[in-house]
């Protein structure tokens, strides 16, 4: 039975999204800085074998690579499935809650490099699910680049959701400096043109539904935060058999664990397979 979520902690900041920008806390002061070392809690998971649990049967996902989807409803660890890209099948026995912000050099530096592996290996295998989750903070940009990620997907999700994963990879693919405004939303969307989409509607999501926008945003941030999360790119792995509410993220042998920066596959790997065996 279900009893206290970790997300249902007392928050000890908040953030809040205005009408041009974001305010958050202040001790995420930018992109995480633990690229190609184990953080604290990322290092918890040991050895792949060290654990005596048995894995969950894996499941392989429905659909075409890179199996990107809807989904609806609120998961046990408490993140809103609705308006956010989902990624694997939804029995995969490991939920991966992925944090990012478009001008974040270690998203990219994920995106690009770890992601594609963690797809392969992993969601294709199906033990993996991952819910994309906006945490903008870097640069004044941040948040409209965010917006306009919730208005790409929602033109996408119902007709060719796999859309969604080139276009998030593009924009990292063309990232630059964050104050060289070259995530600006015009820029954005030229971007986004350049891939044969058609940014009328996005255009028009944006003037429609800003605010709605926001505040799913916000919601995410706040999820962030009561996870305790300092940056970009930023996890939380779940077990979604074992997991009733009572374990604190990050401690070891839990069925919850999360990973900050970008790491190594290896590491990856490591971490859900920990995540897997946990009782």
């Amino acid at each position: 039975m279900r009893t206290t979520n970790p997300l249902d902690r007392p928050r000890t900041r908040r953030s809040v999204l205005g009408a041009t920008g974001v305010a958050i806390a202040s001790s995420i002061a930018g992109c995480t800085n633990i690229v190609g070392s184990d953080s604290g809690d990322a290092n918890a998971g040991g050895d792949n074998g060290g654990s005596s649990g048995t894995p969950q049967a894996a499941t392989t996902p429905a659909g075409e690579l890179p199996f990107m989807h809807t989904a609806t409803g609120t998961t046990e660890y408490g993140v809103p499935l609705d308006g956010s890209p989902v990624m694997g099948a939804d029995d995969a026995p490991v939920d991966i809650y992925y944090w990012s912000d478009y001008l974040c050099t270690y998203c990219s530096s994920f995106a690009l490099q770890v992601h594609p592996q963690l797809l392969e290996e992993d969601v294709q295998a199906g033990r993996v699910r991952m819910v994309f989750l906006e945490l903008p903070f870097k640069g004044e940009n941040s948040v409209p680049a965010a917006v306009l990620a919730k208005c790409v997907w929602e033109q996408f999700a119902k007709d060719d959701p796999n859309a969604y994963w080139e276009w998030h990879q593009a924009i990292y693919q063309n990232q630059g400096d964050v104050d060289s405004g070259w995530a600006d939303r015009e820029k954005l969307l030229a971007i986004t043109s350049d891939l044969g989409i058609d940014t009328g509607p996005i255009k028009d999501c944006i003037n429609s539904s800003e605010s709605e926008k926001r505040e799913e945003i916000q919601t995410e941030i706040d999820l962030a935060d009561r996870a305790a999360l300092k940056g970009t790119p930023a996890f939380v792995l779940v077990n979604k058999a074992a997991y009733d509410g009572s374990d604190t993220v990050g401690d070891d042998g839990n069925v919850v664990k999360k990973v900050e920066g970008s790491h190594p596959y290896e590491l990856f790997s490591k971490e859900i397979q920990s995540v897997l065996n946990a009782e």
